[in-house]
């Protein structure tokens, strides 16, 4: 989620759109890759915890699309609505008892209509300050590698549609990037937007946000560092170059400072500086690939791309574990490229890359 007292702007339009009885009752947060939609989203989910209107919550993931199905998101948010809604379970159950067959049907349609769509319009009791809100992020990752060309990814957008047409009061935040079939939808659909920008246009309330986080990042860092590096290394004139080199990509800013605290933090520093910011991402994936694995043997380089393509391609996530075992490689030889790799990819337990850009 967002660092505390980040994203001010962003979150100010999102609940005043919440609140507002009368605004669309889709709203969709667009941005470039990185920007920090997902952060967001997480945030947007713990306010409505803390008012308990969280209806529930569906984060898509690109590398599980064979269990986040369209099917799945809508059969978790009935589920959701059942447990904190006591009139919307009563239309729930009503509908299951007249046909057990919905939460198994391949009929998106029909699910989402018996599920959500008819218990929401029937539900007329629910009190105004506690109407439910359902968040959806990253619809661009719904339908996995086949992307807008999936028929998962054509169900949910058509369902979007049809929860266009519900009351106002039934809110649904999604987030996503500009692709095209998302686009096409919204073209024609009645929602509210809000964008992230990022580049030449970002704004500058994210600018000073990534500065915040800059900021708190290396001071952690300088923790580490007492009898060498001062509490406010690397000071405000360094924060402020990184922060302009960052074009408003939350993403580059946390490649950056997880690649800082991984070395020699001055040395790790100097190399960033030396390139050329959030505007060529390949760059500095491509220093920290060289950094933490310096003349690689031709026998290495082969276990490398082995282990990252199993990592990229897999339909499930894999764990740090099992994965040397699947492809015959030393324990040893993997956990020295876990170790390399902390940077931009989670290897805790099961092995996840932290951004699609690095793909």
């Amino acid at each position: 989620e967002c660092m505390e007292g980040t994203r001010k702007n962003v979150l100010v339009q999102i609940y005043d759109w919440m609140e507002n009885a009368d605004a669309p009752n889709i709203l969709w947060l667009k941005g470039y890759p990185g920007v920090g939609k997902s952060a967001i989203a997480s945030s947007f989910v713990e306010h409505l915890q803390s008012l308990t209107r969280l209806g529930s919550s569906f984060f898509f993931r690109r590398e599980k699309s064979n269990d986040m199905t369209i099917n799945a998101l809508w059969r978790v948010v009935a589920y959701d609505l059942a447990r904190h809604y006591p009139p919307i379970k009563d239309k729930i159950v009503a509908s299951l008892k007249a046909d057990e067959t919905i939460p198994t049907t391949l009929n998106v349609d029909k699910l989402f209509r018996r599920l959500i769509h008819d218990p929401l319009v029937a539900s007329e009791s629910l009190p105004i300050g506690s109407l439910p809100v359902i968040v959806i992020d990253a619809l661009d990752e719904c339908g996995g590698l086949d992307g807008q060309h999936s028929e998962q990814r054509r169900h949910l957008l058509r369902t979007l549609k049809n929860w266009s047409r519900l009351p106002h009061k039934f809110k649904l935040f999604v987030t996503s990037r500009n692709e095209s079939d998302i686009n096409q939808l919204f073209s024609t659909t009645n929602h509210r937007l809000v964008e992230v920008f990022a580049g030449q246009s970002v704004e500058e309330q994210s600018s000073n946000d990534i500065a915040a986080f800059l900021k708190d990042q290396f001071q952690k860092i300088a923790m580490k560092y007492p009898r060498s590096l001062s509490p406010d290394w690397p000071g405000h004139e360094v924060i402020m170059k990184l922060t302009g080199m960052a074009q408003g990509l939350f993403i580059w800013v946390k490649v950056i400072t997880n690649f800082a605290n991984r070395g020699d933090p001055e040395e790790q520093l100097s190399m960033i500086l030396a390139g050329d910011g959030a505007s060529d991402m390949t760059v500095l994936y491509s220093l920290i690939l060289n950094t933490s694995f310096p003349k690689p043997s031709e026998t290495f380089i082969k276990c490398f791309r082995c282990i990252l393509g199993a990592i990229i391609l897999a339909k499930v996530p894999l764990s740090t574990s099992y994965l040397p075992y699947l492809l015959s490689l030393r324990s040893t030889t993997a956990e020295y490229i876990y170790n390399g790799l902390q940077a931009v990819m989670d290897s805790q337990n099961i092995l996840r890359i932290h951004h699609q850009s690095f793909v």
